[in-house]
């Protein structure tokens, strides 16, 4: 007959008992959430019906989509904000304007920490923690015997550079025959070019770090050079 149910279905009646559901309501809410689909108006193919409850019951994220406004709530913000997030891509909004809770609170906190990355305040604790991380590393390295004092170091580089430019103050003397005046003065103007090119150099260097450029464009704060790490001739 044509009123006889089809074999292999189940009444909606039936589907609350069989899935022990306390009513229509949350019959409706599964089919909502995809568990299910009736194949006609108050009728469900049994095998569908058992095996959808089954895989929406496995799922470790089948709680139910909540609304806008009740997703506002649980992450603390104003519905026009919520609104904003949406149009930025940072959490979806599912085909029938609800919202997957718990993936839009992990997509809202990821975002809070790319956020805090590019804020002022986060570079800055970026900054202190390498400056951690190298004083550490400093230290390592005393311990280690691998750094010498400042003070020192600089002590050895000023008594060798003493020794050179002695050495060169007296290389004419030294090195020009006896009575050869002229290959004498040539052997002076060529110490004193020397001189000149090492102070040239070295203090390049003292200005170069006087006013060293930072990656961002910016003069970072350096040790100041003392006058007698110039080089004068």
């Amino acid at each position: 007959m044509a009123d006889e149910p089809q074999a292999g279905t189940v009444s909606a009646d039936q589907a609350m008992m069989l899935l022990l559901l306390d009513g229509p309501a949350e019959l409706k809410r599964l089919q909502r959430n995809g568990a299910f689909k009736p194949m006609a108006p108050g009728r469900y193919r049994l095998v569908d019906l058992v095996q959808g409850y089954v895989r929406y019951i496995r799922k470790p994220d089948a709680g139910e989509p909540v609304s806008a406004a009740a997703l506002a709530e649980h992450l603390g913000c104003v519905r026009s904000y919520l609104d904003k997030l949406v149009q930025q891509g940072v959490i979806e909004k599912r085909s029938d304007g609800r919202f997957d809770q718990d993936a839009c609170r992990m997509a809202y906190l990821k975002h809070l920490r790319e956020a805090r990355k590019l804020s002022p305040r986060g570079a800055a604790d970026v900054a202190l923690q390498q400056a951690k991380a190298e004083l550490v590393q400093l230290r390592v390295a005393e311990r280690k015997a691998t750094l010498i004092p400042g003070a020192e170091h600089e002590a050895r580089v000023e008594a060798i550079a003493g020794v050179i430019l002695s050495a060169l103050s007296s290389m004419p003397a030294q090195c020009a025959p006896v009575g050869d005046l002229p290959a004498r003065r040539k052997l002076e103007r060529w110490v004193t070019d020397v001189r000149l090119a090492i102070a040239k150099t070295m203090n390049g260097i003292a200005d170069a770090e006087d006013e060293a450029e930072a990656s961002d464009g910016t003069h970072r704060e350096v040790r100041a050079v003392s006058a007698r790490e110039r080089v004068r001739v």
